[in-house]
């Protein structure tokens, strides 16, 4: 971390940017109806392990109600609809299965997760909002192994096509598509490290070039994990880029909010493609919680930039909510 939370300022939480107070309404209208529909679920639901999942997921999800009720009260936010009580359904066992409650709860939980997401990468003004869909996004990523663990172990969740060509040695199992994120992780990595090496020869601020350096030093890190990875399950690694040694003659044809913006907006981009293994990959725990270090590191960097730019200056300024 760049930046630790002892020497940053807390945030006065004074005032929020439009995006901002429209991802707090959208994420207690989000929370609203799920509320609904996992309460109903729970009146047909008949395993107790499902029982004590919906409740757990159920409990969290009405406290953090509360928390962005609150934030729609001190930003004179507009509230949705409250969500109704649980519609009691005549019991019909054929209709309603535990295995289908398992499999709505876990594209709840999906859907959510994105949701927080969006949160979090358009969350640029206000620091203690966008800590808020942190801290949701780290509680989402628990409920989503547990209900993967859950729906394996019920033999619930159907099994995509395994990676065959793993070496004799390898006993474990992988899909193909755990193999194709971590193919797409590292082939961004490479395009990655080149494109910031690039941009820290074209920067001139000495804070940004050091936070540059602090970027690649743990992209290098990754790419090892990553290597070792697609190594180990006999996947052939691409080719990976050379190092950047040419040093531009006029290095003033870019500037440092110019360059600092763009990576940015890659790296936004990105969060969604670190989003998606966690969705994916159900058949290897262990690649799954690989990735889920990917995403944590990544939310970490992100939050560092969103700091380092707000305190340069360098973002456009966003139309703020509630201000004349």
């Amino acid at each position: 971390m760049v930046f630790s939370s002892k020497t940053n300022v807390k945030s006065k939480k004074t005032s929020i940017d439009v995006r901002e107070a429209f991802n707090l309404w959208d994420l207690l209208e989000s929370k609203y109806r799920i509320i609904d529909l996992l309460n109903t679920f729970k009146n047909d639901a008949s395993d107790a392990d499902l029982k004590i999942i919906l409740n757990m997921v159920i409990k969290q999800f009405e406290k953090y109600a509360k928390e962005v009720e609150n934030y729609l009260k001190q930003y004179s936010i507009l509230s949705p609809d409250k969500n109704r009580r649980a519609i009691y359904f005549p019991q019909n066992s054929e209709a309603v299965t535990d295995e289908f409650i398992a499999s709505n709860l876990f594209i709840c939980i999906q859907e959510e997760l994105e949701k927080l997401s969006r949160g979090f990468r358009t969350s640029t003004t206000n620091t203690d909002v966008r800590n808020f869909f942190i801290k949701l996004i780290k509680i989402k990523i628990e409920h989503l192994d547990k209900i993967i663990s859950y729906l394996k172990l019920k033999g619930w969740i159907e099994t995509p096509p395994i990676f065959i060509r793993t070496p004799a040695s390898v006993d474990e199992k992988i899909s193909t598509m755990e193999i194709a994120d971590l193919w797409d992780h590292l082939t961004f990595r490479y395009d990655n490290m080149m494109s910031t090496e690039v941009m820290q020869r074209f920067s001139y601020d000495g804070d940004f070039k050091l936070l540059l350096d602090v970027g690649l030093r743990s992209l290098r890190k990754q790419v090892k994990t990553l290597e070792k990875e697609l190594q180990y399950f006999g996947v052939p690694l691409p080719n990976a880029p050379g190092e950047v040694t040419i040093t531009p003659d006029n290095t003033e044809i870019l500037f440092d909010d110019h360059i600092f913006r763009t990576l940015l907006e890659g790296m936004q981009g990105a969060l969604v493609m670190h989003i998606q293994p966690l969705k994916e990959c159900t058949v290897n725990d262990r690649v799954r919680n690989i990735f889920k270090k990917l995403l944590l590191e990544e939310l970490d960097f992100l939050d560092d930039l969103y700091k380092f730019g707000k305190l340069k200056g360098w973002f456009h300024p966003i139309p703020m909510y509630g201000l004349k």
